[in-house]
């Protein structure tokens, strides 16, 4: 007994131990890939898949790779592999490894992966990486090469702000009656007006300081008239303005409009001027005024103009039928808004004929169409959603690791385009949307989250390789407000945000007739220049750094004519530049150039494109068709 007393603590060391099931002593080993992930080329021949075992095992140790459906790679078409393989670890062996072939096909596809799990382990513990994502690196694929139809030139850069350490232009008009620009300068906050005489050499010639009528976001011209955009300076939920000036910037009429108008535009015939009245809301979502469309009519003359002559053409009508708005694809998503509340007018594009207008409205997903001889919405449309899980509708979706994979996900995408062109072909007109995507922030409602955040839940039967998926692109920001189908409090679908493209619509039914799929970043990834800073914000160089996002963030679009020809002219936010295509055929558009004079080792060159100007040729002060991006002016043409 006394023996026993003194070493208690020996004996229930060994009872616990036995309990472990080491009988003789062992401590099992641990296992675990030695990398959660890895790139290879698709002609590399092989790779290597190594399993490393740690501690020290007196016993040998066994387990199995076995294949898992996350994967887009076909075995025994896109690489050679056993749907389970086994591996052993003799005492004193510390590797094991499966060398896998990767068969180098013809086919031009999108980069491949397949997924590998650790299982059934003999003597030991799977407690390092349980699994591992081999990305296969397609080396068929190609970005269209540009037609080269018609081609940008760089004439010059203007800043409306010189020396400062911001700059603003963020939307630029032009007067053809005196060959000004005239430009919304949100820093200053001030109407900048700019000799373009000599489209090489711009000018200032005034700044108009409006800080006495509201805060502007937007300007116009037709003729000898200029309109601008005005949000409320005291507080934009409150009702903003719109402000007319005559050519040298006179104040000539102001008409109050609601709340934060964002984008104003006459239309053709000058009759009437419009305005998206974006109505978002405070903060903490205590006040969240109406979307609408500001319809102001000028057929009376500038000089009579009166309050009577505005209408808001709103969304009230649409309130009760929500869930039928939802069903065809019209996003409403702030907790207990109204339709009206909820819709929020960003871009307005005017058909030739100045009968109707259509509106996006981003964070809704959805067109608005406005009656202009009625002044009222007639119809909502639904932008629907984009499969990021088709051929052709890859993305990059993580901006994590070196490597570009422009890859197929089981993940979809809303396209909340920003803004919005037209133009026609047979008597149709079409709609163009850049699909740049965006998200509510605010202190009292956030909807975005990151794929791979912790109560970011998805449904395991919709997910089986859900762990993969959030392994694999994680960082991928994603809307909370949608995928939830059963209402059981995990993610049935996932949603991100844009369609990191532009689309051709048809305007009367608002039919997807083209989408351009994954070929912006495909030609931005393969750019001999700037595929160096694929994905790069516009305040720096880091590649892949938007990738999480929503990509290059495609934000402006204008049409213009050149020799018969329509071509339609993209901006890209974040890697910045212009992509142009050949959309004269709306099925087939043609992709002609993509051009950019940022600098890709420092924060130089014209940053951040947002509003598109095209100015024809008959209207240009040079005789040359004219696009003045932002705050940049370039000159393009082909035996012009």
């Amino acid at each position: 007994m006394k023996q026993l007393s003194m070493h208690p603590l020996r004996w229930v060391f060994a009872i616990v131990f036995c309990g472990l099931g080491s009988l003789y002593g062992q401590v099992p080993g641990d296992l675990g890939f030695t990398a959660a992930s890895q790139s290879v080329a698709e002609d590399t021949g092989t790779v290597m898949i190594m399993v490393e075992l740690t501690g020290s095992p007196t016993d040998t140790v066994r387990a199995q790779l076995a294949l898992t459906t996350f994967a887009t790679a076909t075995s025994g078409a896109d690489f050679m592999s056993a749907d389970t393989v086994n591996l052993t670890f003799v005492p004193g062996v510390a590797f094991d490894t499966l060398m896998v072939p990767i068969m180098d096909d013809a086919d031009a596809e999108n980069d491949e992966y397949f997924s590998l799990r650790l299982i059934n382990p003999e003597n030991a513990d799977i407690s390092g990486t349980a699994a591992q994502i081999v990305y296969i690196r397609d080396n068929d694929r190609l970005a269209p090469a540009p037609s080269g139809a018609i081609s940008l030139n760089l004439l010059t850069s203007y800043s409306n702000t010189p020396g400062a350490v911001e700059n603003s232009a963020e939307i630029v008009a032009y007067m053809p009656a005196t060959q000004r620009l005239y430009v919304a300068n949100s820093v200053n906050n001030s109407l900048d007006l700019v000799d373009f005489s000599d489209p090489a050499a711009p000018a200032p010639v005034n700044s108009i300081d409006l800080s006495a009528l509201g805060e502007i976001t937007s300007v116009a011209v037709y003729d000898t008239l200029v309109a601008t955009a005005l949000a409320n300076a005291t507080d934009p939920v409150l009702d903003g303005s719109i402000g007319f000036f005559d050519a040298d910037g006179n104040l000539l009429a102001q008409v109050t409009v609601g709340a934060l108008p964002d984008m104003v535009t006459f239309t053709p015939d000058g009759s009437k001027v419009l305005a998206a009245i974006e109505g978002q809301p405070s903060d903490d979502y205590l006040t969240d005024p109406e979307g609408a469309v500001a319809i102001v009519d000028l057929s009376g003359g500038i000089a009579g103009l009166s309050q009577a002559d505005v209408t808001l053409a709103g969304f009230t009508a649409y309130n009760a039928q929500q869930a039928t708005l939802e069903a065809n694809g019209v996003r409403i998503s702030a907790p207990g808004a109204t339709v009206a509340e909820d819709m929020e007018p960003e871009y307005i594009t005017v058909s030739e004929d100045g009968l109707t207008a259509w509106v996006t409205c981003q964070e809704n997903n959805a067109v608005a169409v406005a009656d202009l001889v009625n002044d009222t919405i007639v119809a909502v449309l639904g932008m629907g959603t984009k499969d990021w899980s088709l051929p052709g509708a890859g993305l990059d979706a993580t901006n994590v690791g070196d490597e570009i994979h422009i890859a197929n996900y089981p993940v979809k995408g809303l396209y909340l385009p920003d803004a919005i062109a037209s133009y026609s072909v047979g008597g149709v007109t079409y709609l163009i949307t850049a699909n740049e995507g965006d998200a509510r922030e605010y202190d009292a409602f956030v909807d975005e989250a990151r794929l791979g955040d912790t109560d970011y839940e998805l449904d395991s039967a919709a997910f089986p390789n859900g762990d993969l998926l959030k392994a694999a692109i994680g960082r991928m920001k994603t809307l909370v407000t949608e995928g939830d189908t059963d209402n059981d409090g995990d993610f049935d679908e996932i949603y991100g945000m844009g369609g990191r493209s532009f689309t051709i619509w048809d305007g009367a039914t608002g039919a997807l007739v083209y989408d351009s799929g994954d070929m912006l970043e495909l030609i931005t990834s393969q750019d001999p220049v700037f595929g160096a800073i694929f994905n790069a914000n516009e305040d720096g160089i880091e590649p892949k750094n938007r990738s999480d996002d929503k990509g290059p963030e495609p934000e402006g679009v204008a049409t213009g004519v050149i020799n018969g020809r329509t071509y339609s002219f993209l901006a890209l936010e974040r890697i910045g530049g212009v992509m142009v295509h050949d959309v004269t055929d709306p099925v087939n558009p043609v992709f002609v150039q993509y051009v950019n004079n940022r600098s890709t080792t420092t924060e130089t060159g014209d940053l951040a494109p947002e509003g598109l100007l095209f100015i024809p040729a008959n209207e240009s002060p040079s005789g040359q068709a004219l696009l003045v991006p932002r705050s940049g002016a370039h000159r393009w043409g082909h035996d012009l």
